[in-house]
């Protein structure tokens, strides 16, 4: 009997422990492109925040073909909800794109020579795959 009593104590605890670090809590992954006129928007950075917990916001950046790749902290994903997408580029003052590689790279602090340009959008994520492609014509711009 005590060792049904404490077998069954255990799995409590496990049960506890397993809900206390996330598992079997359903999290979204948002997937998707960012685009500009239809093209791919390379080097983009992205920012998922959420609107009703501080601690959900996920960054990402778009890699050469516009397709955005997040980081998760924790829980491999984000909690389902309502959030705000703010897509962020770069070009210079001339309106061209940034050169490639590390000379583009070093630009981007550089107020005098590039122009930040960011959009924002709203998306609900729900738990699982979320495909939310971004067309940077299409959102709200933001001023800053």
């Amino acid at each position: 009997m005590r060792a049904l009593a404490r077998a069954a104590a255990c799995g409590v605890f496990v049960t506890g422990l397993l809900a206390a670090v996330g598992c079997g809590g359903a999290t979204g992954q948002p997937t998707g492109k960012v685009t500009r006129n239809g093209k791919p928007v390379p080097d983009a950075e992205i920012t998922f925040t959420s609107a009703t917990n501080s601690r959900a916001t996920v960054h990402g950046s778009t890699g050469p073909d516009g397709v955005y790749h997040l980081s998760y902290i924790r829980d491999g994903g984000l909690p389902p909800g309502k959030y705000t997408v703010t897509v962020a580029f770069y070009t210079l003052r001339n309106g061209k794109p940034l050169p490639d590689g590390e000379e583009g790279a070093a630009l981007r602090g550089d107020d005098e020579k590039v122009i930040r340009h960011a959009v924002e959008y709203d998306r609900d994520i729900a738990a699982g795959g979320n495909p939310h492609d971004f067309e940077l014509t299409e959102g709200r711009k933001v001023t800053e």
